[in-house]
């Protein structure tokens, strides 16, 4: 849990979700729904986990301290630890989004 709580303290522009939520509401008339559904929100949070295991693993192979002002993962927890954590948010993104068209059911 700590290494989860040390991902997402450190905070970041959120860019990913936002880009997600934009283009959704600018095509909402070509695919007939009327606002955005859970399914967005899902997308937007996939994306930005896979964004984020993506930034763990790249501060283990540059050896990096420091991101966002905080201590890295790898930094305070180790490499292992770390490469675990990206490859669990790896994992899970990819289950969310096989599973994206059942969310409602």
């Amino acid at each position: 849990m700590s290494t989860v709580e040390q991902i997402f303290s450190a905070g970041g522009k959120r860019m990913r979700p936002t880009l997600v939520f934009l283009v959704s509401r600018a095509t909402l008339a070509l695919t007939g729904l009327e606002e955005l559904t859970p399914e967005h929100r899902r997308l937007a949070e996939i994306i930005e986990m896979i964004h984020t295991a993506s930034l763990i693993h790249d501060d283990v192979l540059d050896d990096s301290d420091m991101r966002r002002g905080k201590e890295t993962v790898h930094q305070l927890y180790g490499t292992r630890v770390a490469v675990l954590a990206g490859d669990f948010m790896f994992t899970q993104s990819s289950w969310y989004l096989a599973d994206l068209e059942t969310l409602r059911s």
